[in-house]
C-alpha cells in the first residue's frame, strides 16, 4: 500500500495526474481531456489539461516523483516546455 504502480502501467499515471489536477484546482473545469506530452530526457510521463485558452496545467510522474504546474497565460504545449525544463534544471541522479 501507499506506492505508486508503475507509470509504464497503462492509464496510471494519467489517472493519478488527473486525480492530482481535481482536488487542488476543485473550483476550475477543463475544457477538455487530459493529455499527454513528451516528457524530454529524464522520461516517466506528462499529463496536462487546458482550463480555458490561457490557462492550463501539466504534471509529471514516475516511478521516483511526481510534480505539477498551474500555468497562467500559458497553454498546454507552453505549459509542457515549461515543466520539461524545470525539471531538467532541478532532478539530479547520482
Amino acid at each position: 500500500g501507499g506506492e505508486l504502480e508503475d507509470p509504464g502501467t497503462a492509464g496510471s499515471a494519467r489517472d493519478t495526474l488527473e486525480a492530482t489536477f481535481r482536488v487542488n484546482f476543485p473550483n476550475l473545469t477543463p475544457a477538455g481531456e487530459i493529455r499527454q506530452h513528451d516528457s524530454g530526457q529524464i522520461g516517466g510521463e506528462v499529463w496536462c489539461v487546458t482550463y480555458s485558452q490561457t490557462n492550463s496545467a501539466c504534471g509529471w510522474i514516475d516511478e521516483w516523483t511526481i510534480g505539477y504546474v498551474f500555468a497562467l497565460g500559458a497553454d498546454e504545449a507552453t505549459a509542457a516546455e515549461v515543466l520539461v525544463g524545470l525539471r531538467d534544471h532541478t532532478e539530479t541522479f547520482g
